[in-house]
């Protein structure tokens, strides 16, 4: 995936300029040529600097070697992203007159000068004249892009020189790869001795750096270490506000009830980790230099007050001829934009903390938090008042979450839970969600972050702090605060200031307390109703043990998800430590006053009893054999009418369920046997019982990362919530193989891939077999996709096709259009105009907008909801229909046998014989028995939330699917640059 951030993307496209200018320079270095000027030494490290790129650019220029037109690209994209932070840096300069940042500006212009000669001593100036819309490199030239492809040069004679030194050169194509403008055409090998010209000067073979990533290939310079660190500065400020903006949207939507919390928690994660991949690669760069407090004091110059009125806001636009014209211009609140105020908070707070350990506040910080009140009126209140109004809201929300987070360890420390003191040294604790004490649940949602706040709260006061608060902790903050001021109609926009309106009147928890106690829906329900049929079933065995495991471990899961899940410890009091903050006015504060510990917390409890439910329905043959027995009762006509919860139950597992993915229309036995291979009789009775230990409380195990490792052999299907927990809410990670089929990630990760195979995008990647297939296949869509919508929850047989709409916008994804641009993106980066760069010109925030509807749909969407579906509310249905068809099927001579014989999987039994029964009246009755208990429901009927969103608004107004609003997240400051 490209990078969507500047200074990541500087990073790459320098490390891949200074490649091509080591290997190009070196080759020319070994080749006797007379007309060459004086040419620099041969390049020894994958290092240059600034002298070093001119003397290299002179010298290719001087012998006429094409340069790609990617290279031109790498030039204008640094050069640009360069200008960009120079602008922001010399317009405070000019205010300030500060010496030192003028002396930093001063090496920042040279730099971007230096670049630009050696761009225009390329031909860059010729090349960039030429060019009238978006540049598409020649199919070679593109390769080099893509694959990092060594410069393989020749002989006079045409022929190849072989490279000896190419081993161990890991990850680097071995491909010749002549440079040509355009299209271009291939020297033809021929007889005799050819005249030498400038168009014909070959290059002979390279120099290889043995096991020298592409990352290493860098510029190095005085004057580049001081103008880099300013640019990385530039980057993640302007990267953490505009984030920031997006999400502040985000949470409106919320507060207003048109979204569920959780897809907002799921957005603030990928947002977090956003900030955290740049956070890590400026600690990687500059060491030292990668605390918030060294970025804030870098871009305020240490005093944020005489800062304010040095920042702007731009505002641009594009006008009809394509030329970006700027709308607005306004000065920003520094502190407010720059995050100072949470920042500053979160200090407060620790350094309070640290006094005594305890989770007790001091008492000159006591008689500040004790007059907080969480009815004011916002819109009738000062700046001031506001201000100190939010801080001591922080204060508070972070005294109960550390408390709670540190109870297990200062209850022991006061000897109640034991009997008898222990001794700790706070500061040695690992308070890490992964550490020794990470075992026992206090929370669910952002338990990475809070051990990270405990660690810093329990250190000495001695302690330098400041250093060790990071960028991502300051935006996890701010995001955190954001959601509860929204909540409570205060909105910071950057262009129009902070707007007040009426407090929201939504319930914060009503999206928990619907995953917890919907009425007959509800994750309590489902346990209640499963235990229920599990007792039955054992029963009818004469096995008490016959459900051990999950009678077991159900009872200790619903626990976990009513004691940590929405309700705070704090509320009922914990022996020798401090009531809750916020004990005057509701002692579950912790939860009740924050939207953000809601929506995350939510997330990582759906992901949690989705991995736990996956791994029921693969350890019990009735989900298995009630969909292969319904899809042969369907296919038969034995079942008159499809029915819309087995119907939605093999869009979402077919894949797995049936062999290649296809639903068989005969030979439905074999396709049965194909499906459970080994798996047979025997080994679904010798799951039943494992594992041998209980997962939940176990020492040193976390139940959800056993329910998600634990190899399944059918239901492997993993829901975008499970997938983005795994790779630390990073999309780039996931496989393409697990990527949900009908989703906007899985169509832009085909469109880039399909891309590359077109003739002049690049043709040197190739796709991996998962994703051929389904280029292959030349639409993502199959002849139906059951809605779980009211359109088809409570009536029979109204499975609807796919709107042409739908189908039209996700099959658009897998072909590029003769037309095809790059997009219209009125960024200043005129490198993204050129094909190597992401061909959906999105920055972050723009990738988060787009993939939010996948996001959306996989926790209340209308088309697959893999999230929201109470997978063990299913598996009991599952069996209580297989109970019916035992019970009521006796005077079926297979059916009680099946039953009567004592054998350990009866139900397999019967599959097995109705698989392959042709027997009219036997099936009529199976037919009967399964449409009877299924009626008109869906598998909506079995989501923990009442309301679906119509994804691609296919349904009409009357419809029970409320209408995605393609305006999640967007703000009046779309397109906005820091000025």
């Amino acid at each position: 995936m490209p990078d969507r951030n500047t200074y990541l993307q500087y990073k790459r496209d320098t490390n891949r300029l200074i490649y091509w200018l080591i290997h190009t320079s070196n080759r020319l270095c070994q080749t006797a040529i007379s007309d060459v000027p004086t040419a620099p030494a041969k390049v020894t490290t994958p290092q240059l600097s600034l002298s070093d790129i001119l003397s290299c650019s002179r010298m290719i220029a001087a012998c006429a070697i094409p340069v790609p037109a990617s290279i031109y690209g790498f030039f204008e994209s640094a050069i640009s992203a360069r200008q960009k932070a120079y602008d922001f840096f010399q317009r405070i300069v000019n205010l300030e007159q500060d010496p030192e940042r003028e002396e930093s500006n001063r090496k920042h212009k040279a730099f971007i000068d230096t670049l630009v000669e050696a761009f225009k001593t390329l031909g860059g100036e010729t090349w960039a004249a030429g060019v009238t819309g978006p540049v598409v490199d020649t199919e070679d030239d593109a390769a080099f892009v893509n694959k990092y492809a060594y410069l393989e040069l020749k002989d006079d004679t045409g022929q190849p020189e072989e490279d000896k030194d190419d081993e161990g050169q890991g990850g680097i194509a071995k491909e010749n790869i002549p440079f040509t403008r355009g299209k271009g055409k291939k020297g033809k090998k021929g007889k005799g001795k050819q005249r030498r010209t400038k168009q014909n000067v070959q290059l002979a073979a390279q120099p290889t750096f043995e096991d020298v990533p592409l990352e290493s290939y860098r510029i190095v310079d005085e004057q580049c270490t001081v103008t880099d660190y300013l640019l990385a500065v530039y980057a993640i400020l302007q990267e953490m506000i505009d984030l920031r903006s997006y999400l502040q949207g985000i949470w409106q939507k919320v507060s207003q009830g048109k979204l569920n919390s959780a897809a907002a928690g799921a957005m603030c994660n990928m947002a977090i980790s956003i900030v955290k991949q740049l956070q890590f690669e400026i600690a990687n760069d500059f060491p030292g230099n990668g605390s918030f407090d060294a970025i804030l004091n870098t871009i305020t110059r240490g005093d944020p007050d005489k800062a304010q009125g040095m920042f702007h806001l731009g505002l641009c636009k594009v006008n009809p001829n394509g030329v970006v014209e700027s709308a607005q211009r306004v000065e920003i609140d520094v502190k407010e934009c720059f995050m100072a105020h949470a920042y500053w908070d979160l200090l407060a707070f620790i350094k309070d903390f640290q006094k005594n350990r305890t989770g007790k506040p001091t008492k000159a910080m006591l008689a500040r938090l004790n007059k907080w009140d969480p009815h004011i009126d916002l819109r009738y209140t000062s700046k001031t008042k506001r201000t100190e109004w939010r801080t001591v809201y922080t204060i508070n929300w972070l005294y109960d979450l550390v408390l709670l987070w540190s109870s297990i360890i200062l209850q022991r420390k006061n000897g109640v839970t034991t009997g008898k003191p222990q001794d700790f040294i706070l500061e040695n604790v690992d308070w890490s969600a992964d550490g020794k004490w990470g075992e026992h649940r206090r929370l669910w949602g952002p338990v990475e972050f809070t051990g990270d706040i405990t660690t810093l709260a329990m250190c000495k006061e001695s302690t330098d702090i400041k250093s060790r608060i990071l960028p991502h902790h300051v935006f996890q903050m701010q995001c955190i605060v954001d959601a509860f001021t929204i909540s409570h109609g205060w909105v910071y926009y950057p262009l129009k200031g902070h707007v007040f309106s009426r407090s929201s009147q939504h319930d914060i928890l009503q999206d928990i307390k619907n995953f917890q106690d919907r009425p007959n829906r509800g994750i309590n329900y489902s346990i209640d109703l499963l235990l229920g049929v599990l007792e039955r079933e054992a029963n009818m065995h004469r096995d008490p043990n016959r459900h051990k495991w999950q009678a077991e471990i159900l009872p200790l899961l619903r626990e976990d998800l009513n004691i940590w899940l929405g309700t705070s410890k704090l509320a009922y009091g914990l022996n020798s430590l401090p009531s809750s903050r916020f004990s005057n006015t509701n002692k579950n504060g912790l939860w009740e006053y924050s939207p953000y510990l809601c929506g995350t917390g939510l997330v990582d409890a759906l992901v949690y009893i989705y991995n736990y439910g996956m791994l029921s329905w693969d350890r019990q043959p009735e989900p298995t054999a009630m969909l292969h027995l319904y899809n042969k009762l369907r296919e038969t006509g034995h079942i008159s009418h499809p029915l819309d919860i087995y119907e939605q139950c093999i869009t979402f597992f077919g894949d797995t369920v049936f062999v290649g993915g296809k639903r068989p229309t005969l030979n439905f036995l074999q396709s049965w046997k194909a499906t459970c291979g080994l798996l047979d009789v025997m080994g679904w009775s010798l799951q039943r019982r494992t594992p041998r230990r209980t997962p939940i409380g176990a020492t040193g195990t976390n139940p959800n990362d056993f329910f998600s490792n634990t190899p399944k052999r059918i239901f492997k299907r993993r829901s975008l919530l499970a997938l983005l927990q795994d790779t630390n809410w990073r999309p780039e990670k996931i496989a393409d193989s697990d990527l949900p089929t009908f989703s906007i990630l899985n169509s832009m990760r085909l469109m880039e891939k399909n891309r590359l195979q077109k003739p002049g995008w690049g043709g040197a990647s190739s796709l991996d077999s998962v994703s051929a297939a389904r280029l292959n296949t030349g639409t993502l869509t199959p002849p139906n996709i059951p809605s779980l919508d009211g359109a088809t929850i409570g009536r029979s047989g109204s499975t609807p096709a796919i709107s042409e709409e739908l189908a039209a916008r996700l099959n658009a994804a897998l072909s590029i259009p003769d037309d095809f641009t790059t997009g219209s993106n009125p960024g200043p980066l005129r490198g993204n105009s050129y094909g190597h760069h992401d061909p959906f010109q999105l920055n972050n925030r723009g990738f988060l907008e787009t993939i939010q509807r996948d996001i959306i749909g996989d926790i209340h969407g209308n088309i697959c909801p893999f999230s929201a579906i109470s997978y063990l509310h299913l598996l009991a249905f599952f069996k209580v229909v297989f109970m019916a068809i035992e019970e009521d099927g006796q005077h079926i001579k297979a059916i009680r046998e099946a039953t009567q014989s004592g054998h350990k999987e009866p139900r397999v039994m019967l599959t097995t014989w109705a698989l392959m029964e042709q027997d009219p009246e036997s099936l009529d009755f199976l037919g009967q028995k399964i449409t009877a208990f299924a009626g008109g429901a869906g598998a909506g009927e079995y989501s923990y939330f009442p309301k679906f969103v119509d994804l691609w608004n296919q349904k009409d107004d009357d419809s029970g699917a409320e209408r995605y609003d393609s305006d999640i997240g967007s703000m009046p400051d779309e397109q906005c640059t820091i000025m």
